[in-house]
């Protein structure tokens, strides 16, 4: 998966998004449910045999899997389909799959264009990316070839004029009242604040796929090699469950918020059935406000990042760790202070980092 330069006039340049496995991945789960469904329905019209009941839920069980993580895949976040660089306009235009535009990002908040070496499974690429002067970096190409990457940044560079850009800009603090919440609850406090909403297509796929695990596990038993062995496998199932369930719970009734204060950042999720998850950071404490983007995962988050924490984080994200701190590697992660921004549109993710990054840099 990567970007690749589309044919264009010369004042415009546009990147698409392409993933050939992605189709390949749809039809074969496609495939994958019908022919295990049809298995199924054929045990449950046969009457004879004593496990054909057992047969049809464990192959219908499978093919219901099979089509709840269709969807799931098909509906998933990924990277905008487009980005235009408008050389005449001076801004960069976001598109999302419906192809309507999301967002738009001047490039006076573009610092520009660069290769980077990345390390994913023990093989070696090089990144191409868009740095931005809020801190993140948005991964537009990958290749195990140092040339081709050069060449694909250099073409960049190149096309996008990002030269005398304009210095005014919109005010990224205004008063809203969109999916974005936007107060002054005090003079010297700004508050952003958004919910998370639980969408019925959703609620309906985890329910099929804890269907499917029950169907499974129920047609399984016949047929273990003892009941020792389908202890196992139920207790791995109840396991996955109890996380689906939980992450389903979690998200009933979140309320995430974020105050920026004269001398702190604080951020707050609540949930209804949920314990309350909290950080709070001196605005002299932050070093780098990350919002980044890769090729194999949406930019969900914002990361606060301390001084002492950017050269890990970075060497992370470039995969050039040693193998033998993949615990300790998890573990710095889960303790960085992250804002969970998945429930907001593109636009308003970049206006909540670009109000971050203002913030930091006035502390610093």
């Amino acid at each position: 998966m990567r970007y690749r330069i589309a044919p264009s006039d010369p004042d415009r340049t546009v990147l698409v998004f392409s993933m050939p496995e992605r189709v390949f991945v749809i039809v074969f789960l496609m495939l994958a449910a019908a022919v295990f469904l049809l298995i199924g329905l054929v045990f449950a019209l046969e009457s004879e045999g004593p496990d054909s009941s057992f047969r049809a839920a464990a192959w219908s069980g499978a093919g219901l899997f099979c089509l709840s993580a269709l969807f799931l895949f098909a509906r998933g976040i990924v990277p905008p389909s487009k980005l235009i660089f408008e050389n005449l306009s001076k801004r960069l235009v976001v598109l999302e799959k419906t192809g309507s535009p999301e967002a738009e990002i001047p490039y006076r908040s573009i610092r520009g264009f660069s290769v980077c070496p990345v390390v994913s499974e023990r093989i070696r690429s090089h990144s191409v990316g868009m740095e931005l002067r809020s801190g993140g970096r948005w991964e537009l190409y990958v290749s195990r070839s140092a040339v081709r990457a050069g060449a694909f940044c250099d073409e960049l560079s190149r096309r996008v004029d990002l030269a005398h850009a304009p210095a005014e800009t919109a005010d990224p603090v205004a008063i809203s009242h969109g999916p974005l919440l936007v107060e002054r609850p005090k003079s010297d406090v700004l508050q952003f604040s958004w919910s998370r909403r639980t969408k019925p297509r959703e609620f309906i796929l985890s329910l099929i796929v804890l269907l499917s695990f029950a169907a499974i596990l129920l047609g399984i038993k016949p047929f273990g090699v003892g009941p020792k062995s389908w202890i196992v496998a139920c207790s791995l199932a109840a396991f996955f469950l109890c996380l689906t369930l939980a992450s389903i719970v979690r998200t009933i009734g979140e309320r995430l918020t974020v105050r920026i204060s004269q001398t702190s950042i604080e951020f707050e999720r609540r949930a209804a059935l949920s314990k309350v998850k909290a950080f709070s950071l001196r605005r002299s404490q932050v070093a780098v406000v990350d919002f980044s983007l890769l090729l194999t995962r949406a930019a969900t988050q914002i990361t606060l990042l301390r001084p002492e924490e950017v050269e890990s984080f970075v060497n992370i994200r470039q995969g050039t760790f040693s193998p033998s701190d993949t615990l300790g590697m998890m573990g710095f992660l889960r303790k960085l202070s992250k804002i969970d921004v998945s429930a907001l549109p593109t636009r308003e993710r970049l206006r909540l980092a670009e109000a971050l990054r203002g913030a930091v840099l006035q502390a610093g």
